[in-house]
């Protein structure tokens, strides 16, 4: 076995950003640990997906009475000494290219409260916060030149 893959055997393996494969369902899954609580101890989470509240338990993955089963991890650190290709829009080779499932996973994913009092119709204020949800265009062009920044540099 390749010495950047580990197949999860203990608390304390996994860290944030690790790339983690399990199966789920008979189907390998890949997610990025999003987080890990507790970590190095019995009651140690690794959140994968926090917009669904999914997330395991690693003892009872490694025991195998986890939803996560075979589970495997690739460091963050040894992923990112990987060269990633960026993938061309066909369009124009300048671009990144951006899928419709990637549309789909980001949008409303990225947002920002503020402070937006307002005024009833009797006249009475309102202290009120407000989400403000980043428009996929703009997400969209960060991305693009993200990626364009990105493949300067290998």
């Amino acid at each position: 076995m390749d010495m950047q893959i580990q197949k999860l055997t203990a608390v304390g393996q996994v860290k944030a950003l690790d790339l983690i494969i399990t199966e789920y369902k008979g189907i390998p899954t890949p997610y990025f640990a999003e987080e890990v609580l507790n970590p190095g101890t019995d009651k140690e989470e690794v959140i994968v997906d926090s917009r669904y509240n999914k997330y395991f338990i690693t003892s009872m993955a490694v025991n195998g009475k986890s939803w996560a089963k075979n589970t495997i991890v690739i460091p963050a650190l040894k992923r990112d000494s990987i060269p990633m290709a960026v993938p061309v829009d066909p369009r124009n080779p300048a671009l990144p290219r951006i899928t419709n499932s990637m549309k789909a996973n980001c949008i409303g994913e990225f947002s920002w409260e503020e402070y937006a009092p307002y005024y009833d119709e009797f006249g009475e204020h309102h202290d009120c916060t407000a989400e403000r949800v980043v428009p996929w265009d703009l997400c969209k062009r960060i991305y693009q030149r993200m990626a364009i920044e990105a493949s300067k540099s290998q």
